[in-house]
This record gives structure tokens, C-alpha cells and sequence, in this order.
């Protein structure tokens, strides 16, 4: 089976999540985190290594991140499609949030 998460911010954070709500959550923070900001773990996040490309390069490179990032640091899933969306409030401003798609790994139960 697999779900889907949209990681635009979400507001505040659940600290009760179980399940499904604290895979999806996570990935969320992942993926919002600004690269090198987490003192204690520098490598937390993926890079940005990608801005200032040309589009297609910055799409494919900015998918590979994100599979990578997230699977490094949520393992518990495996990343099958990475695609982008806008947030109808922020479409004007060019915004857009990756909608990751996931299956959990072999071995994990909810």
C-alpha cells in the first residue's frame, strides 16, 4: 500500500503522532528544514546544491535529494514517486511543495 504526503507547512507539531501521522510528520520536517541548520546533526535536510540550474536539472536533481533525504532519515520508508504542486494560496507567488509517495519497508507494521 502506499500514501501520499504533501510536505508544505503544516502548523504546529503533534507530538502524540503514532502511525502514520508521525511517518507523515516526519517526513514533513525533513523536507522543510533548511540544510546545515540542525546544530547537533549538520547533515539533517538535503542540500541545495541545485538552485540556479536550468529547470529540468534543478527538477531531477531536487528529486534525487528528496528521495535520498527522506529515505536516509526516515527509514522505515521507501520514496516511490516525488512530484510538485502549488499551494492554491501561494500559486501567484511561484511556490510549489513537493507530494511524496511512500510505501512502507518489508518488516515495518503501524
Amino acid at each position: 500500500m502506499e500514501y501520499d504526503v504533501l510536505a508544505a507547512p503544516s502548523g504546529a507539531i503533534a507530538f502524540g503522532a503514532r502511525g502514520l501521522a508521525e511517518i507523515a510528520q516526519n517526513i514533513r520536517i525533513i523536507l522543510s528544514t533548511l540544510a546545515w541548520s540542525c546544530p547537533l546533526d549538520r547533515k539533517f535536510a538535503g542540500g541545495a546544491g541545485y538552485l540556479d540550474s536550468p529547470l529540468p536539472l534543478t527538477t531531477a536533481a531536487r528529486v534525487a535529494s528528496i528521495i535520498e533525504t527522506v529515505e536516509q532519515h526516515e527509514p522505515r520508508v521507501r520514496v516511490t514517486a516525488v512530484t510538485f504542486e502549488a499551494d492554491p494560496s501561494s500559486a501567484l507567488d511561484g511556490i510549489v511543495y513537493p507530494r511524496i509517495r511512500f510505501a512502507l519497508r518489508k518488516g515495518v507494521s503501524l
